[in-house]
């Protein structure tokens, strides 16, 4: 049954031999021109070595199952058939329920990995599987560590499905917030509880290379940290602004924290936005200078220009996620 509101789109398929270097460009023309498409909220590429060959998968999100049909074709024929016909083959369309909050923008991000993991919910779980999600997902403050995600459900032969989507800045990342022995599996071993039949894959992320126009569209991430010391938090505002391109573009924020004072002993608060692309590295250059992240968010694209443009209006703080 095709979800009637917001959708979660995953396709796979397989390039055809030789063709790995021409399917990435045709994705990186077709986010070019379709990127500001009405409706796309979400959208992610990757691709992995299986048996000497590349499979690719295509995820993305949409305002309504209408906007998917009219931009990107309906689920039983999409466009991306046509548009990749000479360099791969469509082998699967799978379409749920987008469930929020989910992350809003083009995914860019060179060196990440795409995790999509996949399970059939248990009979009489699914509140169950969401409240713990929810609960562990708060724990874990999961939005720290991903730099996108959607979460999708459907009804399929009376089985309730549930699929998630998440990217990662690196797969040490993924090791580091796994429990031991959970290779192919769900991050936690409490998940089993509500589902069966989990199927998890890893993806390369496809570096899109997008246009100075578009640059926009990689969704900003917002940090705010603390730091005990006005020179420690001085030192990561410098830093910040001679690495990341970003910071040139949406200026760092630095105040006193408590009364109005000055002393090179007070605790300062740090403000930045940095391109989805440049998080880890702007995470990484905060912990150098021993501050301490209190916030992190995503700035989504205003719906109405499709995913383009960035937004002061924040998402949802936390992305459901945080077990799978």
């Amino acid at each position: 049954m095709t979800p009637r509101g917001p959708l979660l789109r995953i396709v796979r398929g397989r390039v055809l031999q030789g063709k790995e270097a021409d399917f990435i460009e045709r994705c990186r023309a077709r986010v070019a021109v379709r990127a500001r498409t009405p409706g796309l909220l979400s959208f992610m590429a990757g691709y992995r070595r299986v048996e000497g060959g590349d499979r690719f998968v295509l995820i993305s999100s949409w305002a309504s199952a209408g906007d998917a049909g009219r931009a990107a074709g309906p689920g039983s024929r999409p466009l991306a058939v046509e548009t990749f016909a000479d360099v791969a083959e469509v082998g699967s369309v799978d379409e749920y329920d987008l469930l929020q909050p989910s992350a809003e923008g083009i995914l860019d991000a060179p060196g990440a990995v795409l995790r999509l993991t996949s399970a059939n919910i248990r009979p009489n779980r699914h509140d169950d599987l969401f409240r713990w999600l929810n609960e562990r997902g708060r724990a874990l403050r999961a939005e720290q560590l991903m730099l996108a995600w959607a979460m999708g459900e459907r009804t399929a032969s009376d089985q309730e499905q549930v699929v998630a989507a998440t990217a990662w800045a690196s797969p040490l990342v993924i090791e580091a917030l796994a429990e031991p022995g959970r290779a192919g599996k769900s991050l936690f071993a409490a998940v089993d509880e509500f589902v069966t039949d989990t199927e998890v894959e890893h993806f390369h992320a496809i570096e899109l290379r997008l246009p100075e126009g578009l640059v926009d569209l990689s969704s900003r991430r917002l940090i705010a940290a603390r730091f005990n010391t006005r020179e420690s938090a001085g030192g990561a505002q410098q830093a910040l602004a001679t690495s990341l391109q970003s910071t040139s573009e949406t200026p760092i924020s630095l105040a006193p924290l408590g009364s109005p004072g000055n002393a090179p002993d007070q605790a300062h608060l740090l403000v930045a936005r940095v391109r989805m692309a440049e998080y880890a590295p702007a995470e990484r250059i905060i912990v150098e200078h021993e501050g301490e992240i209190l916030l992190t968010a995503t700035e989504p694209a205003p719906r109405e220009k499709g995913v383009g443009g960035v937004s002061g209006e924040l998402s949802g703080m936390q992305p459901d996620t945080g077990g799978l």
